[in-house]
């Protein structure tokens, strides 16, 4: 990893200038620079990037200030990208600042790059990817997070430049996920294809989420974006907590639920918590989804599921209830609370609260001995 910039002074990253330290900044740096730098900067070069004066930047690399430093101009390169000074980062990149400089805001260390997406910044990211695609960092960590943050916004021009100056499309780190996980985020099936034609994983999960991008297709609801991931060899039923099926069934989205079945995805697969897709979309009130699933799904095995792993779910997901026996008595006082959706949309009753029908406590548990 490369060294920070500079050590201790991370406090100034964390808010944006207040008009008032601007102000005081301004005082200093135009009045009283041979007095004590501000506390958190090492220079002048420092706080004139940071206010982004690019003016001022411009005179005090004149006089070789910072040139000795390293990562070269690192630091001044960081304050700029935070402040959002584009015309300042634009001309420390023409004079060499190191891309890779970072300072350690959180528990990772963060770069230019990790600034700009953090701030959501686009064209400051934006910047500093045109910067990539203009030299020879081929292989470096920057310009494979470039292309994953360039993919979600949906830019061709610079995916595909990127590409040619070596960015990996199976990379991740910190929060940056594989490029075709974010060309998915995105929506856009053109930059997809683009990835998959260069040796894109088609099914490579992020670290972070666990999720593929057929799964981020699938929770978005985009059915143009799935045809070409499952073209692509994209594992049908790929299990991240469900996998595409559940996604598609927690967010309502009929059309990828019905093109997932179609093509032959499992419809009694289960998440974690035992939850099947018609559980899923019944507990969140997906009708459309539930009523597309009813005839097709095993209900007794959703139901057994339930009964096996021990909970019910309500509708809110708040309220567990755990079942040891038919017997038994332990949590009851909590199963009566729950809202078993899946029950309720089964039976097509209107009942909101079983709480007032200690009878369909009764038929529960018998029911659980039978299945």
């Amino acid at each position: 990893m490369e060294p920070r910039a500079s050590p201790n002074d991370y406090e100034l990253f964390h808010d944006d200038l207040s008009t008032e330290v601007k102000y005081k900044l301004r005082r200093w740096l135009d009045f009283s620079r041979g007095e004590r730098t501000p506390k958190g900067y090492r220079n002048a070069l420092e706080v004139a990037a940071h206010l982004g004066d690019t003016a001022m930047v411009k005179k005090l690399l004149a006089t070789g200030q910072g040139s000795q430093e390293k990562p070269r101009y690192g630091y001044p390169l960081l304050l700029a990208t935070h402040s959002g000074c584009v015309e300042t980062v634009e001309f420390l990149l023409t004079k060499g600042a190191d891309l890779a400089a970072s300072i350690k805001r959180t528990e990772i260390e963060e770069t230019p790059l990790d600034i700009a997406w953090g701030q959501e910044d686009p064209q400051m990211l934006m910047t500093l990817a045109d910067h990539l695609m203009r030299h020879e960092y081929n292989s470096t960590t920057e310009v494979h997070k470039a292309l994953g943050k360039c993919a979600e916004q949906n830019d061709e021009y610079r995916v595909k430049n990127l590409l040619a100056n070596g960015a990996d499309p199976n990379f991740q780190t910190n929060g940056f996920s594989p490029a075709l996980v974010s060309a998915a985020n995105g929506g856009s099936v053109a930059i997809s294809s683009i990835l998959l034609k260069e040796r894109a994983i088609v099914d490579l999960r992020c670290d972070t989420s666990g999720c593929a991008a057929l799964e981020v297709a699938a929770g978005n609801g985009n059915t143009e974006l799935l045809e070409l991931l499952l073209e692509s060899g994209a594992n049908l039923n790929g299990h991240n907590d469900g996998g595409p099926l559940i996604a598609a069934a927690k967010y309502g989205k009929l059309q990828a639920v019905k093109a997932l079945v179609e093509k032959g995805a499992c419809v009694d697969i289960a998440n974690s918590k035992r939850e099947t897709p018609i559980g899923v979309a019944a507990s969140l009130d997906e009708k459309d989804v539930f009523e597309y699933l009813k005839p097709l799904a095993d209900f007794g095995f959703a139901l057994k599921s339930a009964f096996d792993e021990g909970y019910f779910y309500s509708q809110n997901q708040q309220h567990v209830g755990r079942v040891h026996s038919y017997t038994g008595t332990e949590h009851w006082h909590q199963l009566w609370q729950c809202n078993l959706a899946v029950l309720k949309y089964k039976s097509g009753s209107a009942m909101t609260d079983i709480s007032t029908s200690w009878a369909f406590i009764f038929v529960l548990c018998f029911l659980s001995q039978l299945i």
